[in-house]
């Protein structure tokens, strides 16, 4: 099952959605095997489970995606258990120029995939704009989740994601919307509720209960550790359990 988090929008939480869905066997006690795949330049998620990040200097996806290595090769074990990456780097930024020029490029991330079935689940995180790398995650993902934040650019640029998973859908039929998953709320505030129920009016997928703005989830994100290590996290673990839960209960 290949799941991807995608938004035109930064600061949305692609990464930190990511990165608790990496360390889904921490929280959930599991046993499942899960590849986390960095497609963002920024190479924040890389950055957080790659244990030695001068790996990533040579061994990256951009160079998956330049042809000089296959996916498989690129594998490398992460902080979190049964938890694998294939780790980004700045690189990727200029790679993706070039990928846009190859005829099929938009193909290339779900044939190295092919190869790639002994993982349960395999984890997409894509950069904050719909380009030829977001494109590649669409065509090889199995469903897509949309964070998004409480803020008007999410509302305003959910037609446009909804035009580019459409167009997806005509080179990978088999894509689901799992969801639309608002993030970084706070109930407290009028602005945010009002963006809950703006959000109502505007959603093309299903919404997902809210995700609340936790330190405990930043913390584990500065530390790099699973968020079951968080001294005084037992709320915000039982609210992303039940929230991991709720993504696996989906796909």
């Amino acid at each position: 099952m290949v799941i991807a988090f995608a938004n035109l929008k930064g600061g949305v939480g692609k990464t930190t959605l990511a990165f608790l869905l990496s360390s889904l066997n921490h929280l959930l006690k599991t046993d499942y095997t899960i590849l986390s795949i960095d497609l963002d330049p920024q190479a924040n998620l890389t950055s957080r489970l790659l244990r030695d990040l001068k790996k990533a200097q040579d061994g990256n996806i951009s160079r998956f995606f330049q042809g000089t290595i296959s996916l498989d090769e690129l594998i490398f074990p992460s902080r979190f258990t049964n938890n694998f990456i294939v780790p980004s780097h700045l690189e990727l930024e200029i790679t993706k120029e070039k990928l846009k020029q190859k005829i099929n490029g938009v193909f290339a991330l779900k044939k190295g995939l092919k190869n790639i079935t002994m993982y349960d689940i395999v984890v997409l995180d894509c950069p904050p704009s719909l380009d030829i790398l977001t494109a590649n995650a669409l065509v090889a993902a199995d469903v897509v989740f949309i964070p998004v934040s409480p803020d008007d650019f999410s509302l305003s640029g959910l037609l446009k994601i909804k035009e580019v998973i459409d167009a997806a859908k005509d080179l990978n039929p088999e894509l689901r919307v799992g969801g639309i998953i608002p993030n970084l709320i706070d109930k407290r505030y009028r602005v945010h509720n009002e963006f809950l129920k703006n959000l109502q009016s505007q959603a093309f997928a299903p919404i997902l209960p809210p995700i609340p703005r936790r330190a405990a989830i930043q913390k584990a994100l500065k530390r790099r550790i699973p968020l079951t290590e968080v001294p005084g996290a037992s709320e915000t673990l039982r609210e992303m359990s039940l929230f991991v839960q709720k993504i696996l209960g989906i796909i």
